[in-house]
């Protein structure tokens, strides 16, 4: 299950202001209907991650259920704030 935060700084509510209010992205990237955006803590720490779905043209903390879905990986990148 997806965390609410995974530090001080990368938080659910902060991601979602940045993953609304401007392309973040640094490829090129148009979120469709349904995407989903998991984030994850770095492969040497505990694994954890935030989970956003794109629905009605907005990000969302939401997930889905890793069984009931497949999944596919499309494109890495890191998280920064400027």
């Amino acid at each position: 299950m997806p965390d609410d935060s995974l530090s001080e700084d990368l938080t659910n509510e902060r991601m979602l202001v940045e993953l609304n209010s401007k392309n973040c992205f640094d490829f090129d990237y148009e979120p469709k209907e349904g995407d989903n955006l998991q984030i994850f803590t770095p492969e040497n720490t505990i694994r954890r991650h935030l989970s956003f779905i794109f629905q009605n043209e907005q990000w969302i903390a939401d997930s889905y259920l890793p069984f009931k879905y497949e999944l596919q990986k499309v494109n890495y990148g890191k998280v920064t704030f400027e």
